[in-house]
């Protein structure tokens, strides 16, 4: 859903742009830009929900690794809360389930990133988003069965580097979306611009069915890999289980 949000703040930025400017070239470039935007968004949108499928395929490939390489490495793990390892092994499913949108989000980002707004106020906001994109896509997944043997060979004292690294690296990126969300339901509740009202509505919508879809199962996926590496109750409690 972090993509749509990118797609949606875009969009309704540039309609306000359109509906202010007084310099008739710079709206003019900017319409231009607004339009390969929303394009490359309607793309976007419709390759995230062709992978859905193909997200939750990979994370029953991660279980079934994980039943296959380490299998109830946490056995004997203290029934507490560890921050690192629940986070690792619930930011992991998420990790999967959007792995399959990585091609789709770099060209996104091919198509939009030569785009030059005149608001300084736009340019910085799309820019920003762009950042968000990039870091999640420079996340790398987690030797988790290494973790985890490491984690239990040390009596679970020693938290694994690995594990911290992917767990800050993941959230951070996640960070910036969840800003980008907030500065979009602003910008739409306040500004719709004539041109794009159509566009928007119909992404709103791919949103909403993007959404049910990628999350269906999710919670369910967690507690599979949980019991796969037998974590002990509170480390599935802390995933909301």
């Amino acid at each position: 859903m972090r993509r749509l949000v990118l797609v949606l703040t875009s969009a309704a930025a540039a309609a306000l742009c359109l509906a202010t400017s007084t310099d008739a070239k710079a709206a003019g470039r900017d319409a231009a830009s607004a339009r390969v935007y929303v394009r490359a968004a309607h793309v976007l949108v419709g390759d995230l929900i062709e992978n859905v499928a193909a997200g939750h395929v990979a994370v029953d490939a991660l279980i079934a690794r994980v039943r296959a390489q380490c299998p109830d490495a946490l056995s004997g793990a203290p029934d507490e809360d560890n921050g690192a390892i629940s986070s690792e092994l619930t930011d992991l499913v998420l990790f999967e389930l959007i792995r399959p949108d990585f091609p789709a989000v770099r060209e996104f980002l091919h198509r939009t990133s030569p785009l030059h707004w005149a608001s300084r106020t736009i340019e910085a906001h799309v820019r920003r988003q762009a950042s968000g994109l990039k870091a999640e896509l420079a996340v790398k997944p987690p030797a988790i069965c290494s973790d985890l043997q490491l984690w239990a060979g040390s009596g679970f004292k020693v938290i694994p580097p690995g594990a911290v690294a992917f767990v800050h690296s993941f959230q951070r990126a996640e960070a910036r979306d969840t800003e980008g969300m907030i500065e979009l339901l602003d910008l739409i509740s306040a500004h719709e611009g004539r041109g794009l009202q159509g566009a928007v509505r119909s992404i709103h919508g791919e949103v909403d069915r993007f959404a049910g879809a990628f999350l269906r199962g999710y919670l369910d996926e967690v507690a599979e890999l949980s019991k796969a590496v037998g974590a002990p109750h509170a480390l599935s409690e802390s995933a909301g289980l």
